[in-house]
């Protein structure tokens, strides 16, 4: 036998609750912050691997001049490390060769200045 009182409390709406709808309200507010946190990871991994180049281009350099090979050989070779359009300089100062490696990196947004990453390595001459 079926009490009637039952099926009905079964039916009724349940009093709507004062913070219906917050989490989305809650999930809205949070979504640009968590896209800029990621978008800055993305930018700061592009701009390290840039530097990891830059530095990577200047050893390179610094060692080919250190050992007495040519100049603009050593410089192609560096350049191949490099990231593209970095200039890469070499100085020879008494028992040291050092070399500098410069590159403007496009942090990928659209707008905006490029961001300068450099690379500096220090060798010493080798005796022929």
């Amino acid at each position: 036998m079926m009490m009637p009182w039952r099926s009905a409390a079964r039916w009724r709406r349940r009093p709507a609750c004062a913070d219906a709808g917050m989490a989305t309200a809650e999930l809205a507010v949070a979504m640009p912050a968590v896209v800029l946190i990621l978008s800055m990871l993305v930018v700061a991994g592009r701009l390290e691997v840039a530097q990891l180049r830059c530095d990577d281009a200047a050893r390179i350099a610094a060692r080919w001049q250190a050992r007495g090979e040519d100049a603009a050989q050593g410089r192609a070779v560096a350049a191949r490390a490099a990231p593209a359009g970095a200039t890469i300089s070499v100085i020879i100062s008494g028992p040291l060769a050092r070399s500098r490696v410069v590159a403007l990196v496009d942090p990928g947004w659209r707008i905006g200045p490029r961001i300068q990453v450099v690379g500096v390595a220090v060798a010493a001459m080798e005796e022929p």
